[in-house]
């Protein structure tokens, strides 16, 4: 009976140290998770100050840099990437209209993007923050 007893604690004991570690690698997991999406937020955001710095230097950013990819894909650091990109909203006056800055950031399984509509050098609207899945 006593053998039975201590039998018991002793799986008792190793089912609470299995369960403690499996919990302990589960919230490892999520935060290294949360790590990358706000290192993935902050790589979207340099895109754009990429791109609102590169505005502000060129006076004819509109023919020097054009629409389309301003910053290929640009490794940062060991598991980050950051790109921009430029779209056109409306053609008809060239030196007058708004253009969106599309900055794109992603570190580890984390992509973010991040929208911003200029006009002379000013934001006019932000997007929210996106997260998309691989």
């Amino acid at each position: 009976m006593v053998y039975l007893f201590v039998l018991l604690m002793s799986l008792l004991v190793v089912a609470i140290g299995v369960s403690a570690v499996e919990l302990g690698r589960v919230r490892l997991r999520e935060s290294k998770a949360l790590g990358d999406a706000a290192a993935a937020r902050n790589l979207a955001r340099s895109a754009i100050e990429v791109g609102l710095v590169q505005m502000s230097l060129h006076s004819d950013w509109r023919t020097k840099l054009g629409v389309g990819t301003w910053l290929p894909n640009t490794r940062v650091g060991s598991t980050g990437m950051m790109r921009l990109e430029a779209t056109a909203l409306d053609t008809s006056t060239p030196t007058d209209d708004a253009v969106t800055l599309v900055g794109t950031g992603a570190s580890g399984e984390a992509v973010q993007m991040l929208q911003v509509v200029v006009r002379r050098g000013a934001v006019i609207q932000r997007s929210t923050w996106t997260r998309k899945t691989n």
